[in-house]
């Protein structure tokens, strides 16, 4: 039940996320960034997965692997932003792929720790 309500809450963030876009583009003066427009289906993706764990899977991530995950979306979703914030100025800024990196890592962290607590929960209920 807590992975549908963090699914929600990932589908609000999705829904402000496009909404900001998508008034930040309409006072762009036509200029357009496919990272802003695009920068909702992280949190949305997200949101799906966990919906699919909720509702499919018998193993809930703890709460660091819903730590990893947060930081991972929150990441990535903010290096979408800022770059269609400086493409839609119309300049460059070499820096921006630091929000990637550590979105990357991450969520690489993330995934590595729901394997370890399934598979230590594996373990546990096969000894028992």
């Amino acid at each position: 039940m807590d992975s549908i309500r963090t699914a929600s809450v990932y589908t609000g963030i999705s829904l402000f996320t496009a909404l900001f876009g998508a008034i930040y583009e309409h006072f762009s003066f036509g200029v357009y960034s496919y990272f802003m427009i695009y920068a909702f289906e992280v949190p949305l993706i997200t949101a799906l997965l966990y919906l699919q764990c909720g509702m499919f899977s018998k193993h809930q991530p703890t709460a660091l692997t819903n730590r990893y995950a947060a930081s991972a979306v929150a990441a990535i979703t903010t290096g979408m932003v800022a770059t269609g914030v400086v493409q839609l100025y119309g300049t460059e800024n070499r820096l921006l792929f630091i929000y990637y990196i550590a979105g990357a890592m991450f969520l690489i962290l993330s995934v590595l720790s729901h394997i370890k607590s399934t598979r230590d929960n594996t373990v546990t209920s096969s000894v028992e």
